[in-house]
């Protein structure tokens, strides 16, 4: 993956989108892209690929921000896979990503990415969904070194998360305030719209 990173670097390409897919390593034989199920053809400037151990990854050139390149970090776990007892769980392992990790202990992430001038919220986020949690970077520079650096970063994400006792009760506060905030008439709503639309499913 790093190597077609280069590549594309080299060849003084104005941006970089990337996309990378963590899966099981069970199913990772025979875990394919949605494109390669479907007659439909891709964008042909993307570089799909995978590697031995499931990850897989879409690299596209971009120009609508010179300089700059966007990576993901697709994981293809969310709340469907959660049991009754793991209600929240995807959205709390989410959230000690930025708590700490085994290259980037608490408070060390945050100061990488001031460095770089770059702020939670808008050039560092992420997002959990039914299916999925996904990482957001956006870099303020196309930087070999920093494209190497936010994939160890990544890769922190996807087993190097630190699961401090103290840091596990600062998030779990910090979550219950976002479900206080959330909290409106409004939200109450939504949700008893979609549990009468989705009865009888894990949605």
């Amino acid at each position: 993956m790093l190597r077609n990173c280069r590549q594309f670097l080299r060849a003084g390409v104005c941006g970089v989108l990337l996309c990378s897919v963590l899966v099981s390593l069970a199913s990772a034989g025979a875990r394919q892209w949605p494109h390669e199920q479907s007659r439909l053809k891709p964008d042909s400037e993307i570089v799909w690929g995978s590697l031995e151990n499931g990850f897989r990854y879409a690299i596209k050139p971009v120009s609508s921000s010179p300089g700059r390149v966007s990576m993901r970090f697709v994981v293809s776990v969310g709340s469907l896979d959660e049991a009754t007892n793991e209600r929240g769980l995807s959205h709390f392992v989410e959230h000690m990503a930025f708590a700490g990790t085994r290259n980037y202990p608490k408070g060390e992430l945050g100061r990488f990415f001031q460095k770089l001038g770059m702020d939670y919220g808008g050039d560092v986020t992420a997002f959990t969904y039914h299916d999925r949690t996904v990482y957001h970077l956006e870099l303020p520079r196309n930087d070999v070194g920093l494209v190497d650096q936010s994939l160890e970063v990544f890769r922190d994400y996807a087993d190097g998360i630190l699961f401090e006792p103290s840091n596990v009760e600062v998030e779990r506060q910090v979550i219950l305030r976002e479900r206080q905030v959330r909290d409106s008439p409004q939200s109450k709503l939504s949700e008893l719209s979609l549990n009468l639309a989705m009865e009888g499913t894990l949605v």
